[in-house]
């Protein structure tokens, strides 16, 4: 089980303490206090009258019960206040110190003890007898002590009661603080916390008040009209910082592309994502690139030919991804396109930027150039093998080219021989007409 922390006012009065929401119990042993009649303690009840007590003593402890109305808030509550506030109870409670002229009543000004009203009005829940209930002995300096540093511990809050009281001389302390716990009487005291209210009420005049319906309307428009600008500010910031320039950027390339200075095409588009352009700023980015490519005039040529406003779009991306030293993103697309050729010219292009890495080991490098040089070999024996396929059926299309003419040739003689069939009654009848006169 965990100890129990003792509380300043515990160890003072020797004495357990047990709070509830609204009553506070102090449980005195018998045997180390000088009461010997509960009537002796009597009179307490008539001192804080806003504080209803009751006293029960039995053989061994005497228990005080402090019922605490409603109307009056604990200590802790003070650091919910605004700062004027709890500058008012500062000045009520060192004013109530003050004004203390009970000879027998011995104070303990600590936040354990003090309640306050809504008028910032401090109470006191216990007050000790001299040689009858603790504290037995009147100690002015520690009162004053105890004052000062109640006062810091709501107005300023960088450091805690127990703190100041213990370690004040000690401690680094803030301006406020340093000051209070400077102080040598009530009177000084009491003026320093005037001019700090007085500082106060000056910063108030230079603000307008406005009623609490009215301020929370203020709030939700303001609210209101902050929703409302956030998403036109974030769209202006946008617009001038990526939309306005990027748009710029395709005039400028167009202008260029027109001119035929195309290395300034590429120059001018080089910051822009190639997703977001639109189609024709991809088409004249891809001719740009390709007329800049390492390539023989023969192969730039049919490759140009192939750029037109009518080319797919993977197909000017690929050529924007290769001029921009991006070959593995062209190889993907050349996949997807399932272009062979376009895959393996991408796969050597990536190969020259692996060489140029300067980051990759040695050993990283080699393996990654294996494996485009393998499936650079694999390509080239499939395009290999579509061009041998290609030479066996163009032979095969000159036969049938050249076969067909023939068959009408051959056809020609068969109707001649049918002509001569029909022709060969002819002589017989020759012969029979010569043959009639000899008969």
């Amino acid at each position: 089980m965990s100890k129990k922390v003792i509380g300043y006012l515990e160890s003072l009065l020797d004495a357990d303490i047990h709070q509830e929401q609204h009553t506070t119990n102090f449980i005195f042993q018998n045997e180390r206090i000088g009461l010997k009649n509960q009537a002796e303690i009597n009179f307490l009840k008539e001192v804080e009258t806003a504080i209803r007590k009751e006293t029960h003593m039995s053989e061994d402890e005497l228990i005080i019960t402090a019922q605490i109305p409603e109307s009056l808030k604990r200590f802790d509550e003070l650091q919910l206040e605004d700062e004027k506030s709890r500058w008012i109870f500062a000045y009520q409670l060192i004013e109530k110190v003050r004004a203390h002229v009970y000879d027998r009543l011995t104070l303990v000004v600590c936040p354990e003890n003090i309640v306050y009203s809504t008028g910032m009005t401090p109470h006191f829940l216990h007050y000790g007898v001299v040689d009858r209930l603790p504290p037995l002995v009147k100690d002015e300096e520690r009162v004053w002590l105890e004052s000062r540093a109640t006062v810091a511990a709501v107005v300023d809050g960088a450091v805690a009661f127990d703190e100041y009281v213990k370690y004040s001389d000690a401690l680094k302390l803030n301006e406020v603080g340093a000051a209070i716990m400077s102080m040598t009487d009530h009177e000084a005291l009491l003026q320093y916390i005037q001019q700090q209210i007085k500082l106060l009420e000056e910063k108030e005049k230079q603000h307008i008040a406005l009623p609490n319906k009215k301020w929370e309307i203020f709030k939700l428009v303001t609210i209101g009209l902050g929703a409302l600008l956030i998403p036109a500010l974030l769209f202006t910031i946008y617009y001038f910082i990526y939309n306005k320039p990027k748009h710029e950027a395709y005039l400028q390339s167009h202008s260029h592309f027109l001119e035929h200075n195309y290395s300034q095409v590429v120059t001018v588009l080089s910051p822009q994502s190639v997703k977001s352009m639109p189609y024709i700023v991809l088409y004249e980015l891809a001719h740009s690139y390709v007329v800049n490519e390492r390539l023989e005039e023969e192969q730039k040529k049919n490759v140009l030919m192939n750029i037109t406003l009518r080319t797919d779009e993977d197909y000017l991306k690929y050529w924007i991804y290769i001029g921009r030293g991006e070959a593995a993103k062209a190889v993907d697309l050349a996949r997807s396109m399932e272009d062979g050729e376009l895959i393996t010219y991408g796969l050597l292009k990536r190969r020259e930027e692996i060489q140029a890495e300067k980051k990759l080991s040695g050993e990283k490098k080699q393996q990654l150039l294996k494996e485009i040089d393998d499936e650079v070999d694999e390509y080239k024996k499939l395009l290999e093998q579509e061009s041998e396929m290609e030479t066996k059926e163009e032979p095969k299309q000159e036969k049938q080219e050249t076969t067909a003419p023939q068959e009408t040739i051959t056809e020609q003689p068969e109707e001649v021989q049918d002509d001569s069939k029909t022709k060969e009654p002819e002589p017989e009848q020759e012969q029979i007409t010569e043959g009639q006169p000899a008969t």
